[in-house]
């Protein structure tokens, strides 16, 4: 699985690298499986879907960076149906909306479980995009990438601190 060191800045409390995955995992995990009503577990790199959805966070104030998650459509429909609790043939709209609370989810357990100043950051409302091939983001020696699977579906969480 890759996953590089994150390093903490604008002040933020630094952890080591250990624990700040950690709190990932348990933010997603307990995200997917209380809000999905999903099994999740941490899984191998897998490689990108040719159409994804991908959503961002921005985080401000005493932590700078950012959480971006990213999904197939077909794992984005899969989410969309746990999340309203019903199989639909969701429009656009809905389907980005479903991604976009997942990662404000996400980053917002990831950083409850981080210590002051850093857990008082702001966020800022999701970012939603779609993607015919999925680029290759730079990699950056602040960015770490962790891949979970949820209903036979991969979601894949980067988070990259400044």
């Amino acid at each position: 699985m890759e996953a590089t060191p994150i390093q903490a800045g604008g002040g933020a409390q630094q952890e080591d690298h250990a624990q700040w995955i950690a709190h990932l995992d348990g933010a997603v995990t307990e995200v997917v499986e209380t809000m999905l009503r999903q099994r999740c577990t941490a899984v191998d790199g897998h490689p990108a879907a040719r159409t994804t959805i991908s959503a961002k966070i921005v985080f401000s104030g005493a932590l700078e960076g950012h959480c971006i998650v990213h999904v197939s459509t077909a794992a984005a429909g899969r989410l969309t149906d746990a999340l309203l609790g019903a199989e639909g043939d969701w429009d656009d709209q809905m389907i980005d909306d479903a991604v976009g609370e997942l990662c404000n989810m996400i980053a917002g357990g990831w950083k409850s479980r981080l210590g002051p100043p850093a857990s008082v950051c702001h966020l800022s409302v999701p970012a939603v995009s779609r993607t015919s091939t999925r680029e290759k983001s730079q990699k950056s020696p602040a960015t770490t990438r962790r891949f979970y699977a949820f209903d036979g579906a991969i979601l894949e969480v980067a988070l990259t601190l400044s």
